[in-house]
């Protein structure tokens, strides 16, 4: 299930908001029988945000049964403009093999183009029984014919586990129509999975939250409403709150450190009500 692109706001300079993947099955072999549920959770693979280290890349992954899909961010450096970057969401999908090893890609249905210049691919292995990291490479490539942003690079990588998002965060946004002081407390769930398309399985990390609001001339306090707009994927969690107004406020998260201390940039937006499209931005701070 994909992070609702049409409700999040851009903060790169490039956005890409669909990779496609190619490549082929990887063959990692493990001395140890591996543990693919292990692979259950928030990963970080390349890179750091906070301190502008690129190409940075994170995602969540979820195994059901032998299938494991893939909901992520990603920042890469186009090699032919300095200082310019192509980046965005992605979901991908794939199957993990006996041996524990696996490939994830876009998946496209059958007939369909691809609409993005950047294609995607991760092959990796589940960790032997007992370890808590696991292996891979990862890939982007351009698409034939698409000159603007050259990206052409392979890598191999260490995938760093990322604590669930269980914690408060507090802090003042600022926003045109004055600054709303704000605390959410929000928890990571477990991995959710649901019918996708053509026998496919959708699958994400929820989140449930509660929030308090100060300053706003319409709301002062709301809950998560629970539908698969609450969620996290890689460094992005976006949570949908029900306000005791009756409008829905987006809390958009972006955790800037991978000790997750802070949430910058967070955006609060409202839709409906008579605060509708009143928007807010800052930093909240782990309490």
């Amino acid at each position: 299930m994909k992070l609702s692109t049409t409700l999040r706001l851009c903060f790169i300079l490039i956005a890409s908001q669909l990779l496609v993947g190619c490549g082929s099955t990887g063959n990692f072999n493990t001395s140890a029988s591996p543990n693919t549920a292990a692979l259950n959770g928030n990963w970080l693979l390349e890179g750091n945000n906070q301190l502008s280290q690129y190409p940075f890349l994170s995602l969540a992954l979820i195994v059901d049964g032998s299938q494991i899909t893939a909901n992520g961010e990603m920042t890469v450096p186009c090699s032919n403009s300095p200082g310019s970057f192509v980046g965005g969401g992605f979901e991908l999908i794939g199957v993990v093999n006996s041996d524990g090893s696996f490939h994830l890609s876009e998946f496209n249905l059958p007939g369909l183009l691809g609409s993005s210049s950047i294609q995607l691919a991760i092959d990796g292995s589940a960790p032997a029984s007992g370890s808590s990291t696991w292996t891979g490479t990862y890939s982007f490539t351009d698409l034939a014919g698409y000159t603007y942003c050259i990206v052409n690079l392979t890598a191999p990588f260490t995938a760093t586990g990322l604590a669930p998002l269980n914690a408060t965060y507090a802090g003042t946004l600022t926003g045109t129509s004055g600054n709303v002081n704000v605390s959410s407390t929000i928890a990571q769930g477990a991995g959710i999975s649901l019918p996708g398309p053509l026998g496919t399985i959708d699958s994400y990390l929820p989140l449930t939250a509660t929030i308090t609001v100060s300053g706003s001339p319409c709301f002062t306090h709301g809950t998560s409403n629970g539908s698969a707009d609450n969620q996290i994927g890689g460094d992005f969690a976006l949570v949908d709150f029900t306000m005791d107004d009756g409008s829905q406020v987006l809390l958009e998260s972006w955790l800037s450190t991978p000790d997750e201390s802070k949430i910058y940039p967070a955006t609060l937006v409202a839709i409906g009500g008579n605060c509708n499209q009143n928007s807010y931005a800052g930093t909240l701070t782990r309490q």
